[in-house]
């Protein structure tokens, strides 16, 4: 993208623009197009390229497609019923991420964006507008932010399809890492405490799916007390017991035999399910000697058992 001043866009434009610039780098007048298109997608993330915080960005999204067209990328015809400020998004989410997840995730960011953008205009029109149709003015914003509300319900949605919080700690959950996810997602669309009530349920699975509409909406009175609610029960002494006896039983031998990976594979596996794990356990197992003791044999053996009565006395 070199024809765009770096000195005249915002910080997260000119650091979009830097990532762009990088990956351009590795290009060579032979890349062939198809690699470029998977460096890309993996280079940059749909979430970066459709930032909701930058400024204006659909001249820099017209600039990327032409020079993405320069290095051999060819894009689809542009579909002439989509509205003006969503065709030059739509073509780079549909051609430059791989059909399936990626892209459909890609889609849904790019709608959501494209729909802020159309948003924000509206309103600043409305403000010099005021009083000549404030009726049909008012019934448009509601329509208009009744059209955002889904926008943001889908992409969510689609942001964790793939990390889902279950609740299943065996598999490394955390409900505090999973809220602070959601809180992110939540700051970019600038979703207030109502809304991220009604959206909360879109980042659950299984378990956690099934428990929330029976003890946590309709209960809780604000966001603030669900996540507290969710956190009372997938944090409770009987699952921090849980998590400190599966801590405690577990086996890297396990992750050798069934799963077939390497002795350094599975350490460092081991060793980040420990670290991961840890703070989920009752307070006395969350020191450093505690994890320590975690992380003596058996945990670490690839053979062998220890005694019950040593890892007792050494979790103190």
């Amino acid at each position: 993208m070199p024809t765009t001043d770096m000195t005249t866009v915002d910080d997260t434009v000119r650091q979009f623009i830097h990532a762009v610039r990088t990956l351009e780098q590795t290009f060579i007048g032979t890349t062939p197009p198809q690699e470029i298109k998977d460096a890309f997608a993996e280079g940059i993330q749909a979430a970066q390229l459709f930032d909701p915080a930058m400024i204006n960005p659909m001249p820099i999204y017209r600039e990327l497609r032409l020079q993405l067209g320069r290095y051999g990328v060819v894009f689809g015809p542009v579909d002439s019923h989509l509205p003006m400020p969503l065709r030059t998004p739509m073509l780079l989410a549909t051609t430059m991420y791989p059909e399936g997840a990626d892209r459909e995730e890609a889609k849904t960011v790019a709608t959501a964006l494209a729909e802020a953008s159309r948003l924000q205009r509206s309103r600043q029109t409305t403000g010099t507008t005021i009083g000549a149709s404030s009726h049909a003015t008012s019934g448009s914003s509601y329509n208009s932010e009744k059209a955002m509300a889904t926008r943001h319900a889908q992409y969510v949605a689609s942001r964790f399809a793939h990390k889902q919080f279950t609740g299943d700690y065996r598999q490394g959950q955390v409900w505090s890492e999973s809220v602070s996810d959601f809180q992110s997602v939540a700051r970019d669309f600038d979703l207030n405490a109502d809304m991220r009530y009604k959206l909360l349920h879109n980042i659950l699975g299984g378990d956690a799916k099934r428990y929330c509409p029976k003890n946590v909406q309709g209960h809780a009175a604000s966001y603030n007390e669900a996540v507290a609610k969710m956190e009372a029960e997938y944090n409770s002494h009987s699952r921090q017991m849980q998590v400190k006896n599966y801590i405690s039983s577990f086996r890297m031998h396990n992750l050798i035999v069934n799963l077939g990976t390497t002795e350094p594979n599975a350490l460092a596996k081991t060793y980040s399910l420990i670290h991961k794990l840890a703070p989920m356990t009752p307070p006395s197992y969350r020191t450093d000697s505690a994890k320590v003791d975690f992380s003596r044999p058996p945990s670490f053996a690839t053979r062998g058992r220890r005694k019950p009565s040593a890892a007792r006395t050494t979790a103190g």
